[in-house]
């Protein structure tokens, strides 16, 4: 039964906490099933590709409910059964329905605001072959090297355009590729070190000379030697100037002249060394060790366990437990941190107890 007032609760592939309602047109309710696509839009003007979950006649109650852009086909693109499936993963992974979503619908299928729309260089397609609006996209294809979906909008000057873009992608005149940002920055240092030529003694020594009517630079230069690590030339540049107390400008003046070189090295933002101090025995409370029991009882089951408790409570000396516990069955255990933030903590406990190889792993494992 479609309901007077339509409504469809739509699952968004995004990592979102529950499922939004729109609006449907009444003429377009007749059609409609669970499975099925839409265009939506979602925060100020952005339009994603939307699953129909459920089709009802009850309006939100916390907000206004706005009106689905689009349908995009007639006929449902996944199956009761998956989508009940999807419900499953999501509960038992301890995800949303929308991250799941992203991971099992084809791209070419979530079509959004974001995606980069690109012509196929070896497209075979005739101009003949494409109607008005299709050909004024492949024309503006030619001239730049990628559209958005917006820009298709302001082009086409007309709102419904995913249509389209689909009709573009059937003749295989476009491609889809989504815009990534990059979120992890990796930490580059600025290091110095001597140049090769002057690194002898002799040339270190005739050099010193020169440099006495620059008592600055003869400093910074002897501060260079004081600091640096015996085992490498390169000392980290801020280092020398901190301990040094000598500014950069005099610095800059030496590899100007060719003294010393500057190079930018990318470290770790982990700094860990090797440790060959005892293991340390961890001996669990009575809470501890009754929670302890409680979750290997439910993997005896297969079971899933959610181990709650707040922060600082013993919670790590659990897992140090359950993990040292699998290990000795000659079993294998991948440790994942939900957050970056805990990982320089997490892998001080972790190696204090296992020592520099695991920490190594579950540096990985969490980056």
């Amino acid at each position: 039964r479609i309901p007077e007032m339509p409504y469809v609760d739509v699952i968004l592939p995004l990592a979102l906490e529950k499922s939004y309602t729109y609006r449907i047109d009444e003429e377009e309710a007749n059609d409609l099933r669970r499975g099925m696509r839409l265009a939506v839009p979602f925060k100020k003007d952005k339009l994603y590709t939307a699953i129909i979950d459920r089709i009802h006649d009850d309006a939100p109650i916390t907000y206004e409910a706005r009106e689905v852009d689009q349908v995009l086909e007639k006929q449902a693109v996944v199956d009761e059964i998956h989508l009940d499936f999807w419900k499953w993963i999501a509960t038992y992974y301890m995800c949303t329905m929308g991250e799941v979503m992203r991971a099992a619908i084809p791209g070419a299928l979530l079509l959004e605001s974001e995606t980069v729309i690109l012509r196929r260089e070896e497209s075979a397609v005739e101009e003949g072959e494409l109607n008005d609006a299709e050909f004024q996209i492949h024309e503006a294809l030619l001239h730049r090297q990628s559209l958005k979906v917006q820009d298709v909008v302001t082009l086409l000057e007309r709102k419904r355009v995913l249509p389209v873009l689909h009709g573009l992608m059937h003749k295989g005149a476009i491609e889809l590729k989504e815009k990534l940002s990059e979120k992890y920055k990796p930490k580059w240092v600025q290091y110095v070190r001597i140049a090769s030529e002057h690194s002898t003694d002799k040339a270190l020594e005739e050099l010193i000379n020169t440099l006495n009517r620059a008592p600055k630079q003869k400093e910074l230069l002897l501060s260079y030697y004081q600091y640096r690590e015996p085992d490498s030339p390169w000392l980290a540049q801020t280092k020398l100037v901190k301990a040094s107390g000598i500014g950069t400008a005099v610095l800059r003046a030496l590899v100007d002249k060719g003294i010393m070189e500057r190079r930018q090295i990318r470290e770790d933002r982990i700094q860990w060394e090797d440790d060959t101090s005892p293991r340390p025995n961890i001996l669990l409370n009575e809470v501890q060790t009754q929670a302890f029991l409680d979750v290997q009882a439910h993997w005896e089951s297969d079971k899933v366990s959610l181990l709650h408790g707040v922060t600082a409570s013993g919670k790590t000396e659990i897992y140090i437990k359950l993990i040292e516990s699998e290990l000795e069955q000659g079993k294998q255990v991948l440790y994942l941190v939900p957050e970056i933030a805990l990982t320089a903590q997490l892998i001080r406990r972790s190696k204090a107890f296992w020592g520099l190889g695991f920490s190594i792993s579950l540096a990985l494992q969490s980056a």
